[in-house]
């Protein structure tokens, strides 16, 4: 039961970023004359990142920014906003990190997995599953699921690489519409497979 518990409660940070690029006509209105980087000038990500302190390492593609915290508050207005946003310039694609508060013992993560499958499922009638498993990582389990869900325009393909990082719940999304699939599929998946957990 407590494990449900947490589930729903990490669905609801999850659905945040799978709802985030409904958004996009709005975002790009309302940010169209500020950069959607962090800094002064473009913060593009190239080749491998220190995230988390060095606990997460992983390789992004190049053109990739962190977002700035103008933009995170307009397209994850909750206060359950994720740690960290690296997105491309025109803020359609995003790999998102999120070291919830959610906390999972390690040998429970296998029987989470389930439990998301069942929830996303109910929540999203269409989805469309291209796998939901458990995977070993650089050494480190994962609870990995590659999904389509509908959206207001279009649809949202995702990708979630789930972990337990310090005894609470680590995510690694990718997400994009559906018409950049084809384009960013092969690319995201490499960059999350580079994942790399130091505990």
């Amino acid at each position: 039961m407590e494990s449900i518990r947490v589930l729903v409660l990490a669905l609801l940070i999850i659905g945040q970023s799978i709802r985030a690029n409904e958004n996009k006509i709005e975002i790009r209105n309302q940010l169209s004359h500020e950069s959607i980087y962090s800094g002064n000038s473009i913060n593009r990500a190239l080749g491998k990142l220190n995230l988390l302190g060095g606990k997460l390492i992983i390789d992004l593609p190049e053109g990739f920014g962190l977002m700035s915290a103008e933009m995170l508050a307009v397209k994850y207005p909750s206060s359950n906003r994720p740690t960290l946003v690296y997105t491309n310039e025109n803020g359609t694609i995003n790999f998102v990190f999120n070291h919830t508060k959610n906390a999972i013992p390690k040998d429970k993560l296998p029987e989470l997995l389930p439990a998301f499958v069942g929830q996303f499922s109910s929540i999203y009638p269409q989805i469309k599953w291209y796998k939901n498993e458990m995977q070993k990582v650089n050494g480190k389990d994962f609870i990995v699921l590659e999904f389509m869900t509908p959206a207001t325009d279009s649809k949202i393909y995702n990708i979630m690489y789930i972990t337990v990082l310090e005894g609470r719940m680590l995510m690694c999304t990718f997400n994009c519409l559906e018409s950049q699939k084809s384009e960013w599929e092969t690319k995201a998946k490499a960059s999350l497979n580079s994942v790399t957990i130091n505990e």
